[in-house]
């Protein structure tokens, strides 16, 4: 008998320009399982991080979610934790399950370390708001950092820009030892800090080494897509 064909994943990507490193989720050497992919044209970084309004764009996005479907994936995520803002529309679109961000998972990690402090992570603290917090069930009085990679050159240059691919050069070392730096800094503001989350999905290949740097748990889209079905895991970076 022929067997069972494996679930596979649907990620909704945006329309990006920079290079996909082994463990970022737009590359499918990160994964041991079949991925799907579907890229929203025009949904460049700049356009979803800092336009405030995305609403525009929705369509597109249902339209992505709903071809995933059909192709046959059993779960679905994004690439990028700002699209926390179409967690309900997109989920109540598909039949299978979806979620949009790491940031839903900051609920449970909250109230799982005794609402402890917890550093977010993010590609842009600037633009990072309570509306997209809240869209997964985020609430305004609990203990929460948030950081950003923004002022970060390394980060800035390449994952931020929409710019000639030709011209994007992503360092993975030099990002890894910026994001290093920036959480072993929050650190010593918060050192009561029970862990990290990171919404940007670029920062997951280097989630162990921040992990060892500052002896804390973090959590990013790895765990997005193990909680959508425990039969898929991305690999880890060092």
């Amino acid at each position: 008998m022929p067997s069972e064909a494996r679930p596979s994943l649907g990620v909704i990507m945006l329309d990006t320009k920079f290079k996909r490193v082994l463990g970022d989720i737009g590359n499918p050497d990160s994964f041991d399982f079949p991925v799907l992919y579907h890229k929203v044209p025009k949904a460049e970084v700049h356009r979803i991080i800092s336009s405030g309004s995305i609403d525009d764009l929705l369509p597109a996005f249902i339209d992505a979610a709903k071809t995933l479907e059909h192709r046959g994936a059993q779960a679905i995520t994004t690439s990028c934790g700002f699209l926390s803002l179409l967690q309900t529309q997109l989920a109540k679109a598909v039949k299978v399950p979806l979620l949009t961000s790491s940031l839903s998972l900051v609920p449970d990690i909250y109230h799982a370390q005794g609402a402890k402090p917890l550093v977010i992570v993010t590609a842009s603290r600037e633009n990072l708001t309570w509306d997209h917090l809240h869209a997964v069930g985020i609430l305004t009085d609990w203990d929460l950092h948030i950081i950003g990679m923004e002022t970060c050159p390394a980060f800035r240059k390449s994952i931020l820009s929409d710019g000639d691919p030709e011209a994007i050069t992503l360092d993975p070392q030099a990002l890894q030892d910026e994001l290093v730096t920036l959480c072993q800094s929050s650190l010593i503001e918060h050192p009561d800090t029970a862990g990290f989350l990171f919404e940007c999905t670029n920062l997951q290949p280097y989630a162990a080494a921040v992990q060892h740097a500052c002896q804390r748990p973090v959590w990013g889209i790895n765990d997005v897509i193990a909680r959508l079905n425990p039969s898929f895991r991305m690999g880890e970076t060092s």
